[in-house]
């Protein structure tokens, strides 16, 4: 079954493609920016999860915005961000 994808435009230009269930997200160590699908998660005893960085694996990637890209594509992502 195809993810359902929304294009986003980052300020330098790059698109990245993320899937309805997951979200754009940027560390805020490295700056590394792309779908929340592809980052670690953990989760404390409290309920909380940390959302970790791919690159640097540090544990603050936050949701960010940034403009949509006219139209929806159906598919798998094709590149990661």
């Amino acid at each position: 079954m195809a993810d359902d994808l929304t294009r986003y435009r980052l300020p330098d230009g790059e698109i990245v493609e993320v899937a309805a269930r997951y979200y754009l997200c940027k560390c805020q160590k490295c700056g590394w920016t792309g779908s929340s699908e592809e980052c670690g998660s953990s989760v404390s005893l409290d309920g909380d999860g940390d959302i970790s960085c791919p690159e640097c694996y540090h544990a603050d990637c936050e949701e960010i915005d940034a403009p949509i890209v006219k139209g929806r594509k159906e598919g798998r992502r094709h590149a990661a961000a």
